[in-house]
């Protein structure tokens, strides 16, 4: 069990749990003939988004918790838990950012769909590092890796889009 708690351990920090903005740093912000329309949606998403970052970062430091917990069955518990608490919080912002629809402001649908389509990649991954923890299978590990870093990459260049055309700084992971 030791080992299979430091292995993933190493993976979910190789596989982008660091935060930042440098994925976002260039990425094209969308201008709106509107922006207190974009403004608004956000104010209305602020919550959601919220939500967003705060899984993010908890699955970060229980991450770290993990890799410094060895083979300690009540750490991997705890981890097992924070991912079922994480996914709870993506799968609600999700339906949020999904059940927006016509209230998107002009412009700002795809990068809407793109954070929704991100948060269901991080639920993914929720789902992957906790079948790994139950089965120890590589490929559970693949796929939470795959879902984590797609998630992420989703993830920072929606928001950067949705926030940006409000012109207020954007909730990136």
């Amino acid at each position: 069990m030791m080992r299979i708690l430091i292995v993933i351990a190493g993976v979910l920090l190789i596989a982008g749990c660091g935060g930042g903005t440098a994925e976002t740093a260039g990425a094209p912000t969308t201008t709106l003939a509107n922006p207190s329309a974009a403004a608004g949606y956000v104010a209305k998403q602020a919550h959601d988004a919220h939500v967003v970052v705060v899984s993010f970062q908890e699955v970060q430091a229980g991450v770290q918790v993990l890799s410094q917990g060895g083979g300690d069955p009540s750490t991997a518990a705890s981890f097992q838990q924070l991912l079922s608490q994480a996914k709870d919080g993506f799968d609600g912002a999700e339906l949020s950012f999904a059940s927006f629809g016509l209230a998107v402001p002009s412009g700002l649908d795809d990068a809407n769909t793109e954070a929704s389509a991100a948060i269901r990649e991080f639920s993914a991954a929720m789902s992957s590092a906790r079948g790994y923890v139950d089965s120890q299978k590589p490929s559970d590990l693949a796929d939470y890796t795959t879902h984590w870093q797609q998630g992420r990459k989703w993830w920072n260049e929606a928001v950067g889009k949705l926030w940006g055309a409000a012109h207020q700084t954007a909730p990136t992971v």
